[in-house]
């Protein structure tokens, strides 16, 4: 009887949650993006995007980035 080979599958999402840049850099990605593009080219976030972007620029000041 010939041995049986070991067949290891690694689930996508696990692979993909390894892979990917950390959740909050993404988000200060967006945010970054986001205040770009308010009130340019006719673009005009929505007040509780607007907010959000005023509350992630608040910790930002508040707390200090360290070089």
């Amino acid at each position: 009887m010939p041995a049986k080979k070991l067949q290891v599958t690694q689930d996508y999402v696990l692979a993909r949650q390894r892979a990917y840049p950390p959740a909050g850099d993404a988000l200060d990605a967006i945010m970054q993006a986001l205040s770009v593009l308010d009130g340019k080219a006719g673009i005009n976030l929505p007040a509780d995007a607007k907010a959000w972007i005023a509350a992630c620029q608040a910790v930002k000041t508040r707390i200090k980035k360290k070089t």
